[in-house]
């Protein structure tokens, strides 16, 4: 994972936990609205929603995602955002789920 203090983003890959998140945005003064257990995946966390100790001031972790990379069932590699294959990241942020494999966050 990598955090872009500028921008005030994160990238984050598979295997990414809420723990690693929170010291890397620490360096930069930055938080997130990320789960409460240091332990708990980052993917499964914000897809699932993510509600973490700011969710009531800023909302919950899949709100704040910004975009995803996902590889489907033909291998294809897919980004999508509101701007690039917007129909298939609402769908991945709560309208179903089995799109894909979710690589970035």
């Amino acid at each position: 994972m990598r955090v872009d203090a500028k921008a005030q983003l994160a990238y984050l890959q598979g295997g990414t936990r809420n723990g690693d998140l929170d010291a890397e945005c620490a360096k930069y003064n930055l938080h997130t609205t990320a789960g409460t257990n240091p332990d708990t995946g980052c993917g499964g966390l914000v897809l699932g929603g993510g509600v973490g100790y700011l969710a009531r001031s800023i909302g919950l972790s899949i709100d704040q995602l910004v975009e995803l990379e996902l590889v489907d069932y033909q291998g294809n590699v897919i980004r999508a955002s509101d701007t690039d294959n917007p129909e298939l990241f609402w769908a991945c942020k709560g309208a179903g789920f089995n799109f894909g494999v979710v690589t970035e966050l």
